[in-house]
């Protein structure tokens, strides 16, 4: 994931295998995804099966962007969104957190939309593995965001001097490339200032 000779494109596919499945939580949950989508392939792939259709998968890294739907609790916030809650319940406020491995992502209106014109506006879509990215962010470009557009959480958010959650130097991250499905589906992405923003009104308006 550190190689900055590794590109990550529409062809590129998570070598994990099912026999990695118990190495930990994280490592299943990936695998589910990558054999769940080589499954629906080999399914349509296979004449056997008589399928009388194609089928287009979306694949974004994380995903960000408000809640649709009412949380029982906070405590219900899905993984990608738990770092805006983190940051505005005062958590950043001593050291902003690494970003961790994954630095690519999406907002889930985008992930929305790319589903809607692969699966029922852009024919040419079918049959094509799509990957649905923003671009790369990291935690640190996430707090003068917060700074800016929701200056009464001031005394929760790190003050300017506080450092963490840069991105990595060029040399120890890997690149991605999604031309090809920009190009197909002629998405206007989301920016990460609008998808923060939206994100954390979605999280006060269930309780934050």
């Amino acid at each position: 994931m550190a190689d900055p000779n590794t590109t990550f494109n529409e062809k590129s596919w998570n070598p994990v295998t099912i026999d990695q499945i118990y190495s930990s939580p994280a490592t299943a949950y990936r695998a589910s995804k990558t054999l769940a989508e080589k499954a629906a392939w080999d399914f349509v792939a296979d004449k056997s099966n008589g399928a009388k259709f194609d089928i287009a998968t979306v694949n974004p890294p994380l995903v960000f962007g408000p809640l649709v739907h009412h949380l029982a609790n906070l405590d219900s916030v899905n993984t990608s969104n738990q770092r805006f809650l983190d940051a505005i319940q005062g958590k950043w406020k001593n050291e902003v957190p690494s970003t961790g491995a994954a630095l690519n992502w999406v907002d889930v209106r985008d992930v929305a939309a790319a589903h809607v014109k692969a699966g029922l506006e852009i024919p040419e879509a079918g049959g094509r593995r799509l990957f649905a990215v923003t671009g790369p962010f990291c935690n640190s470009e996430v707090v003068p965001i917060l700074r800016k557009n929701f200056p009464e959480l001031a005394d929760k958010l790190p003050a300017e001097d506080v450092k963490g959650g840069e991105m990595p130097p060029e040399n120890q991250r890997y690149k991605y490339d999604n031309t090809e499905t920009r190009k197909l589906l002629g998405i206007k992405w989301i920016s990460l200032e609008q998808s923060v923003v939206d994100t954390v009104k979605s999280l006060q308006a269930n309780g934050a």
